[in-house]
């Protein structure tokens, strides 16, 4: 593609953030719908996140996703959340109008699709999520509105455990409680959401019939685990929607993970 004085930028803003697959699935999605924008990153320090979003209203960036360690302190800088958001206090996407940024959080329509695409049901299931984030936060969300029966919060600080809890109580009437780490090995049930950093992974996880790992690579513990790979491209898909107004087809959603489940597309 052709850059052009009216070439719109969109991007990912974390740290680190060099080994994203955004800007490849953004980038195809772009080249199919023949759109003038680019998407890149952007590795922001979290003590430079305040002059960074403002830059990025300055700069006139249509967008840009949010990653770790930003999804909750990029709060502080944006004009109004929309509903997503709004439930978990956490934003990944961050959409520019007028009146400065808002927040959305597609991260849940990605942790819905992810399941949805290996036709996992949720309806009726109890879910552990390891994991209290703004992701954790967001697979919480999820489960609920897919009409799971009980959510447990597994945390290594029990207080952002009991703030992940509080936050879905206020918004879905099921079962949601919190157990502490200690007493992992006790959680057997049907789900497992594996949302911490990589590297974390408890032991014993053969036990879970489920295991969800929203990080690019699964923890392979079992023969049914499933990695991110889906709800990232998945929420790359609603974030494209809400950024240009151009809905991403389901064929075309497939053709780009299909292109990553077989190794393609990858960072350098």
């Amino acid at each position: 593609m052709q850059i052009s004085g009216n070439t719109k930028m969109m991007g990912i803003i974390g740290s680190p953030v060099s080994h994203s697959l955004s800007p490849f699935i953004h980038g195809f999605f772009a080249k199919q719908f023949s759109d003038d924008v680019i998407y890149t990153t952007f590795d922001v320090a979290p003590e430079n996140l305040s002059a960074a979003v403002r830059g990025a209203q300055a700069l006139g960036i249509i967008g840009f996703n949010v990653t770790s360690p930003h999804k909750s302190n990029v709060l502080k800088y944006i004009t109004a959340l929309d509903i997503s958001a709004q439930h978990i206090s956490a934003a990944n996407l961050l959409k520019l109008t007028d009146a400065g940024f808002i927040g959305y959080n597609t991260d849940i329509y990605g942790v819905q699709m992810a399941f949805r695409h290996r036709d996992i049901d949720v309806a009726g299931k109890k879910v552990a999520i390891f994991g209290a984030s703004g992701t954790g936060r967001a697979a919480g969300s999820a489960m609920a509105q897919e009409g799971c029966k009980k959510i447990t919060f597994i945390n290594r600080t029990r207080s952002k455990a009991e703030l992940a809890a509080s936050m879905l109580k206020n918004h879905y009437e099921i079962d949601i409680s919190v157990c502490d780490i200690e007493s992992f090995d006790k959680v057997d049930d049907d789900i497992l959401i594996m949302a911490v950093l990589p590297g974390i992974v408890p032991r014993n996880l053969q036990r879970f019939p489920v295991i969800f790992d929203a990080n690019y690579s699964p923890s392979g513990c079992c023969p049914e685990a499933f990695g991110g790979l889906e709800m990232l491209v998945y929420q790359a898909a609603q974030t494209y929607e809400i950024l240009r107004g151009i809905p991403v087809p389901k064929e075309m959603v497939d053709e780009a993970l299909n292109i990553l489940l077989n190794g393609g597309g990858h960072a350098n």
